[in-house]
């Protein structure tokens, strides 16, 4: 399927990315995680859409169904991750898909990252912490701390934007 790159400024990226030969869907074993294939599609293997938009909400968008995850900041040290799945709206629970194999593969998803941000907070926690700078492959990081440090500024008189691009 033709696609072009979506420019969305530093606030919002689409992409559209293939799966490995033979899987279809985010199940375990790449195989279709719903029966009924959304909106008028026919084809199971159009691989991944995926839209972010900064600074937390990203998007999946699959032939069989739709993931839909963000995380919400509720404090300096904790974040709240919400995750959404989505089928076809005539799709029956037990016939045509199964909520276990629908979410097992997001679901270890979240809980690997949820391990990884827990690293990363007890590092950045630590006294031996010293910031550095992002990497030129951290773009959607330095895209977000902009777009934070921006929305700060509105809010905080005198504040002045601290972090630029790498």
């Amino acid at each position: 399927m033709p696609h072009l790159p979506a420019n969305g400024g530093t606030e919002f990226r689409c992409i559209r990315l293939a799966f490995h030969r033979g899987a279809v869907s985010f199940t375990a074993d790449g195989s279709p995680a719903c029966k009924k294939l959304l909106g008028g599609l026919t084809e199971p293997d159009l691989g991944s859409v995926r839209m972010f938009r900064v600074p937390n909400n990203w998007n999946h968008f699959l032939s069989d169904h739709i993931i839909h995850f963000r995380v919400l900041p509720v404090s300096a040290t904790q974040t709240a991750l919400k995750t959404t799945w989505l089928v076809h709206e005539d799709a029956v629970e037990g016939v045509d898909y199964d909520v276990e194999t629908l979410t097992q593969v997001w679901r270890a998803t979240n809980e690997q990252d949820a391990t990884l941000v827990m690293h990363n907070q007890r590092g950045t926690s630590s006294k031996a912490y010293v910031p550095g700078p992002y990497a030129p492959s951290e773009f959607m990081l330095i895209n977000f701390t902009n777009w934070y440090a921006r929305k700060l500024a509105g809010y905080v008189k005198g504040a002045r934007l601290a972090i630029s691009q790498a």
